[in-house]
């Protein structure tokens, strides 16, 4: 004889051709035919007449569940799953105000169903009149936040100075903080908004990985969207994953909505375009902060209010892209380097004959 064996269970014997074990779905049997006699039917199926033919079907149905969640977990993975949280709000003058409204929503955030491991402000959204080197009491607050949540945090971006620099000049820069509470990296805008915007370049290229989903994530800033260069050298850095902290204002929804679904499909990566909203100075900001496969699908997009959103990313659509050709069409990446297409001005762009016009 066998025996169910189960805390606050009283014990059953049954024959022995029919043993039960004590998995979790045994006890579900026992405790099932303990409130039901061994002889019955489920709607629109044929009776059951004996426990021996009821056990074959609940193991036959386990079984079948068990491997469809396998399968589905095989193909996808948790660990494949990148939680990615957005903020998209109006950035003020005053630092104190946007660190303020920032760790909000941040901590609204963190009580949603999907926690995000990463979390994305916008351009300015740490504020411009605040001129402090990297790290500084600013970046201080802000390290206090991710490491609070032991979150990637990047925060958007403040004015930086340097003693590098010169008298009244400043980087516009983005820094990274890791879920210690550290800064990992920062990021200094390549690509200025001339004439409006009056900070100086930046010249280094930043991705930064998360092990943890080991993963890489690529980091430019605003106006850097409209070079192409810019985003296909990070990717090429090994970015999966493109954020884009912005202060666009309302003209250019139209022209940009199409650019940033460019830039995620000839990457062969997720593209995150995470927009100001609001007044600053003489321009309203639209807003529309959005994310974007590889595959140019927009799996959302904000309005023109403050807003803030998680968004679960499947790294395994970029690597499935990269390896076997987005939509299993187009190998962008593969083909780049088999064509390896000549770019003769790339080292010498003054001697473009377009520039050499322009300066006759």
């Amino acid at each position: 004889m066998a025996v169910i064996r189960r805390s606050n269970c009283k014990r059953r014997h049954i024959k022995e051709n029919n043993r039960l074990d004590d998995s979790p779905s045994a006890f579900v049997l026992a405790v099932f035919l303990r409130n039901h006699p061994p002889c019955m039917k489920f709607k629109d199926e044929k009776p059951i007449s004996s426990l021996f033919t009821f056990r074959k079907l609940c193991i036959m149905r386990s079984l079948q569940a068990r491997i469809a969640f396998a399968r589905e977990k095989e193909r996808v993975g948790m660990k494949d799953i990148l939680h990615v949280g957005v903020v998209q709000m109006a950035v003020s003058k005053d630092t104190a105000t946007n660190i303020e409204r920032f760790e909000h929503y941040v901590n609204a955030l963190m009580k949603s169903f999907h926690k995000p491991e990463l979390v994305i402000g916008v351009e300015g959204g740490i504020g411009y009149n605040v001129m402090e080197p990297i790290p500084g009491p600013t970046t201080e607050r802000l390290c206090a936040i991710a490491k609070k949540h032991g979150i990637y945090l990047v925060p958007g971006s403040m004015s930086e100075t340097d003693e590098k620099l010169g008298q009244g000049e400043w980087y516009n820069s983005i820094p990274v903080i890791n879920p210690q509470g550290e800064i990992i990296a920062v990021y200094r805008k390549i690509c200025p908004w001339y004439p409006e915007e009056t900070s100086t370049p930046g010249h280094e290229y930043v991705v930064f990985p998360i092990p943890e989903k080991n993963t890489v994530i690529g980091v430019s800033n605003c106006y850097d969207l409209s070079f192409p260069e810019i985003s296909r050298n990070l990717a090429l850095m090994g970015a999966e994953v493109i954020i884009r902290p912005a202060m666009d204002p309302e003209p250019l929804y139209r022209m940009y909505r199409h650019v940033i679904a460019a830039r995620a499909v000839e990457n062969q990566a997720y593209y995150l375009s995470v927009n100001a909203c609001g007044i600053y100075d003489s321009s309203t900001n639209y807003g529309h902060s959005a994310i974007v496969d590889p595959e140019a699908h927009f799996l959302w997009e904000a309005g023109k209010e403050d807003s803030f959103v998680t968004v679960p990313l499947d790294l395994g659509l970029v690597r499935r892209s990269r390896e076997h050709g987005t939509m299993y069409k187009d190998h962008l990446l593969k083909h780049l380097r088999l064509f390896k297409p000549a770019m003769p001005y790339a080292s010498n762009l003054d001697a473009a004959p377009l520039f050499r016009k322009w300066d006759d």
